[in-house]
C-alpha cells in the first residue's frame, strides 16, 4: 500500500500516509440508529492512535507489542525491515512506549524470471 502512494497525487502534490499499529484486546460494536457506525474501543485502539500521532509521518509505526508479534513464528516475514524510532512518552501510559518503523525490503528479481527475459 505504501509503495503505491507514489502513483497517487492530488493537485500535483504527493499523498503521504501515516499508519499506527498496535495489538491487543478491543471491544467492537455498531453504534447509532439513524446513522449506524462500526466502532472499536479499548486501550489497544488508543495506543495505536497515539503511536500514529507520535510516530514518524509518512511511515508505518508499530507499538512494541505489534513489533514482538511480527518477530515470532507464523507472523515473521523476511521482507519486513524494522527500524527503531525510539521511546515516546504518551498520555495515560505509565512508561515510555518504544515505536518501530516498518517497511518492506525491495525484493530482488527471481533468477528464473531474469533468465526468461534474457532468452526472449
Amino acid at each position: 500500500m505504501m509503495d503505491s502512494l507514489d502513483d497517487i497525487g492530488m493537485s500535483g502534490s504527493a499523498v503521504k500516509l501515516t499508519i499506527g499499529i498496535n495489538s491487543g484486546e478491543v471491544v467492537a460494536g455498531v453504534i447509532g440508529q439513524r446513522m449506524p457506525r462500526y466502532c472499536l474501543f479499548g486501550d489497544s485502539v488508543n495506543l495505536a492512535s497515539r503511536t500514529l500521532k507520535h510516530g514518524k509521518k509518512g511511515r508505518i509505526n508499530l507499538a512494541q507489542s505489534a513489533y514482538k508479534l511480527l518477530q515470532t513464528g507464523y507472523n515473521q516475514d523476511r521482507t519486513f525491515s524494522f527500524e527503531s524510532y525510539g521511546e515516546v512518552i504518551m498520555k495515560n501510559v505509565n512508561q515510555p512506549v518504544k515505536i518501530w518503523l516498518l517497511e518492506r525490503k525491495a525484493e530482488p528479481m527471481p533468477k528464473t524470471f531474469s533468465r526468461v527475459c534474457e532468452i526472449v
